[in-house]
C-alpha cells in the first residue's frame, strides 16, 4: 500500500458513492506511475493507460480548460488606489473579478535600501488574452514607478467558475 495517504483516502481502496476509487487527484496531475500501478480503478484494472477513472478524465479536461485562466497579483499603497484600479479593470472586462486583501506588509529592496510598506494586495482573475491590456492599464494608472505585476497560472479549479471568468473577460473583447 501507499506509505503516505492523502486525507480522506482509505487504505483499502474502497469506492465512493459515485463508484470511483477514493484517491487524491494530485496523483494524476503529477503522473506518478509507481503509485498508479498500485491503485485499482472501478473496473478492477490498473488505473492509467486506457483504464483511467472518470475522475481523472474530468480533472484532465478541467486542467485543459484552465490554461486560459490566470491570476495576476498586484500590490498598491492603499485601499482607495486598489478600489480605483479594480473598478477600472473589471469595468473594462480586463478581469472578471478582483479581490482586495487589505493590510499586508511588504519587505523589499529598493534603490539599495531595505524598505517596509503597508500595502493592499489585488488578486485579479483574468484570461491570458487580456494580460497585455491589463498590464497597460496598470502601468498607466498605478502610482508606483515599478508596480508589481505577477502572472500565476491556474492549475485547476471548479469548472463553472473557470467558465465564468472566461465568459466575463471575453464579453469585453468587442467593447
Amino acid at each position: 500500500g501507499l506509505k503516505r495517504l492523502a486525507r480522506g483516502m482509505r487504505r483499502d481502496g474502497a469506492t465512493g458513492p459515485d463508484g470511483e476509487v477514493a484517491r487524491p487527484e494530485w496523483q494524476w496531475q503529477h503522473g506518478d506511475a509507481r503509485r498508479a500501478r498500485r491503485l485499482r480503478g472501478p473496473t478492477g484494472g490498473v488505473l492509467g493507460g486506457s483504464d483511467r477513472g472518470a475522475a481523472e478524465q474530468r480533472w484532465e479536461a478541467r486542467m485543459q480548460a484552465t490554461r486560459n485562466v490566470v491570476v495576476v497579483l498586484i500590490t498598491v499603497p492603499d485601499m482607495q488606489t486598489a478600489r480605483r484600479l479594480a473598478a477600472l479593470a473589471v469595468e473594462a472586462r480586463l478581469a472578471a473579478c478582483v479581490s482586495l486583501a487589505p493590510a499586508i506588509e511588504s519587505l523589499y529592496w529598493w534603490e539599495g535600501q531595505l524598505q517596509r510598506s503597508d500595502e493592499v494586495l489585488m488578486i485579479c482573475k483574468t484570461v491570458r488574452k487580456r494580460l497585455g491590456q491589463l498590464e497597460e492599464l496598470i502601468r498607466k494608472e498605478h502610482p508606483y514607478e515599478t508596480p508589481e505585476f505577477l502572472v500565476c497560472p491556474v492549475n485547476a479549479g471548479m469548472e463553472g467558475y473557470l467558465q465564468w471568468v472566461q465568459a466575463e473577460c471575453r464579453s469585453g473583447e468587442n467593447a
